[in-house]
This record gives structure tokens, sequence and C-alpha cells, in this order.
């Protein structure tokens, strides 16, 4: 059915031409519905009908983030993803939101935030696949995520300590289980590489990682995660 010669005597009530043989109560279904609409004809066989009234959001901000679990971590957009529990001072169980930026090419940065919008720590991987031969290390690992920047800012007393931070445990092995996820959705098969200082060694460790011997002496060393301690990685904690 086609409306034609549509004129306004008001913008309330259009008065609108129907075909002879249209139905009366068709009539005024199409009347009442026509008459709380713009209507811009562009020529007589086609008109283009716009809503007078848009439509808006009732709500406002973002949903409430829920735990990330076994989401795809690779394939959620720039932004809050998801939260992850840890303990503060007391070691009561809270949670922070992680929040993703991965806008240069196999570079993804992860930030644990309060709800305040402060960095509690933050993580820098980058995805390494099919490297050069030199590149390739002792483990004969072909490919793998290598973490190469990791900080809790909570901590006292510390390089990158923040005033004003409440102190939170537990934010390390948060973020290197995400960087385990991230492997692992990459096809990586879990491998992490990372390089770290004597002062951090021991965490790294406790984590389950190994030192990869070096003829050379560097002032990191370079440590990976060997495949007998990737499951256990994942389930500390109660895992993501």
């Amino acid at each position: 059915m086609i409306f034609q010669n549509a004129k306004f005597h008001n913008k309330n009530r259009p008065e609108i031409l129907f075909p002879q043989n249209l139905p009366i109560p068709a009539k005024k279904f199409f009347r009442g519905f026509i008459c709380g609409m713009k209507i811009s004809a562009i020529n007589p066989y086609y008109q283009n009908y716009r809503t007078q009234t848009q439509a808006r959001p009732t709500f406002q901000g973002f949903y409430p983030a829920q735990k990330i679990g076994r989401m795809c971590i690779g394939t959620a957009q720039d932004g809050i993803i998801g939260k992850v529990s840890v303990f503060d001072k007391n070691m009561n169980e809270c949670f922070l939101n992680v929040v993703k930026d991965a806008t240069v090419r196999n570079l993804e940065t992860y930030m644990l935030k309060d709800n305040f919008g402060r960095i509690i720590g933050d993580m820098e991987i980058e995805i390494v696949k099919n490297p050069k031969e030199g590149e390739i290390p002792l483990t004969g690992e072909r490919s793998w995520v290598f973490v190469k920047f990791l900080s809790n800012n909570s901590i006292p007393n510390t390089k990158y300590h923040k005033s004003g931070l409440s102190e939170y445990k537990g934010i390390g092995t948060r973020l290197m289980q995400i960087a385990q996820r991230r492997s692992d959705e990459a096809g990586c098969c879990g491998n992490i590489h990372l390089r770290s200082f004597d002062s951090s060694m021991a965490f790294y460790k406790k984590l389950g990682f190994r030192e990869v011997p070096t003829e050379y002496d560097y002032k990191q060393s370079l440590l990976y995660l060997p495949p007998e301690a990737k499951e256990p990685l994942s389930k500390l904690n109660g895992g993501l």
C-alpha cells in the first residue's frame, strides 16, 4: 500500500488520502499510526518513516561485571572484561575489575582496578609465535607468552608502590593466571616466559617457574613455566 499526497495542516494531525477500496477500520488504524510519525516524502512511490520520539536507555553506566571464569579473554573487547578475587591485608576476599587494553598488535595490557578506577596491579604481555632460529630458547618451545612487565602497586616499601592504595595480596598470581589463559587461547600450550630480577625470583619460583640455563651473565634471569607447573598455577586460589 502506498500513501500519496500527504498534506500537513498541523504537525499533530496529518491528512492522508487512502485508496478507495481500503476498509474503514484499516484507515483508522493507519491514521492513528501515522499521526505519531514524521513523514518525509521522497517521491509518490516511496516514503521514509522516522519515529518522532527517539528511544533512550533506561540506565546509565555499565552492567556489573562478573568473574572471568572460563570466558575467552582474547576475544573480549577493550575495557572491563570481568572481575577476579584477591585478598586484602587481613586475608578477606574482595574483587577487582580486570581492564584490558590491546590496541597494539601482539601486545596486551591487563590492569586490576578497584571501584574507584585506581590501578592496583598491571601487566603487559607479548604473544610470540614462530621465532627466528636464534631466538628459540633452550627449552625448545616454538611459541609462548612473554610477560614484559608485572607489578603490584599496593605493597608498601616496594618500587612500584603508590601512596593511598589499600594493600592487596594475590595480585601477581591473578595476573599470571591471565597470562596463562592467553597462552592457551593463542595456541601457545600455556607456555610463559619472563625475565626477573633477583628480588622477584622467589615469587616466580613459588608459582612453579624455573630458570633457563645460559652461558651469559644477564642482570635479569630468564624464567619459563615447565609443563608440570601449568595446571597447579591455573588452580591457585581457586583459579580465575
